[in-house]
């Protein structure tokens, strides 16, 4: 195995934890990434690549500046990345050598929140569960705490509609769903398809959904609130009690219509300013 220096040795023991993650490093003042996750995210951001001198190794690295860190997480999330970010843990000067760090919250595409400006439109998060008659799905807003459910048929392009429809940029599922419909939302432009092995029902989330009989509802909403808890690492506070929709009654715009319309953003610029919403917010 290579010696590397304590830092390292650090940084690579959180990545072995947060492999499909890029990794936020806290030195100082600035976020470093090293490996890979440098060579990617000087890519993606057009940043100078460096290296780290390393015994008889240079390590590849780049950095942001912490206090400018939220438009960088924004571009990385907004292309599909997730991004770890560790926090010193301890006060470096009652540190017994290296700092103590550790993971703090994990930015995904469907749950950028502080990062998000004025003038953006709302990113939803999915959960869907998959009861072989049809599929229920609970989306969440997280700048807003918004939480709604409902179901749809149990046809593929169906689901995928309703999710287009929300804006959705991350749909969680559990990882033992159907192959094929698994490839088919991975197929789907600007859409991160997020795996959860064990759900983990939480007792301070239940007044959230107590309201909810039916139970195919309340394993999408069960599933996607401990996705949420998992990558926050925080109580969620602002969370509002799920709303459930029946979409009978209901006139229906399919996403080709909300994107011909500029409805929720422009078609050239991808953005809310000049379109439907983005005039309604400063009426």
């Amino acid at each position: 195995m290579k010696k590397y220096t304590p830092m390292i040795r650090q940084y690579l023991e959180i990545k072995k934890d947060h492999e499909d993650a890029l990794l936020f490093y806290r030195l100082g003042d600035f976020y470093e990434l090293f490996f890979k996750d440098a060579e990617v995210a000087s890519q993606e951001l057009n940043l100078v690549l460096t290296a780290r001198n390393n015994s008889d190794e240079k390590i590849p690295m780049c950095g942001v500046p912490h206090h400018a860190s939220a438009s960088y997480i924004y571009r990385l999330a907004s292309k599909g990345y997730k991004i770890a970010i560790v926090e010193q843990l301890e006060n470096p000067a009652e540190a017994e050598g290296i700092v103590k760090r550790g993971v703090v919250k994990i930015v995904t595409p469907g749950t950028i929140m502080d990062e998000l400006s004025d003038q953006s439109e709302s990113i939803f998060i999915a959960g869907v569960h998959d009861y072989d008659y049809g599929y229920a799905l609970c989306l969440n807003d997280m700048s807003s705490g918004k939480l709604i459910s409902f179901n749809v048929e149990h046809d593929v392009d169906k689901l995928i509609a309703s999710l287009l429809n929300y804006n959705t940029k991350e749909v969680v599922v559990q990882k033992d769903l159907d192959q094929g419909l698994k490839r088919r939302l991975q197929f789907l432009n600007e859409m991160t398809v997020s795996e959860v092995e064990t759900v983990e029902i939480l007792n301070e989330s239940t007044p959230l959904y107590n309201h909810i009989d039916n139970q195919f509802n309340v394993e999408a909403i069960q599933l996607l609130l401990s996705y949420l808890h998992a990558t926050q690492m925080k109580a969620l506070y602002h969370l509002r009690p799920v709303q459930l929709i029946s979409n009978d009654g209901y006139l229906k715009l399919d996403y080709n219509a909300l994107s011909n319309l500029e409805l929720l953003e422009t078609l050239q610029s991808k953005q809310v300013k000049h379109s439907l919403l983005g005039f309604l917010d400063h009426a």
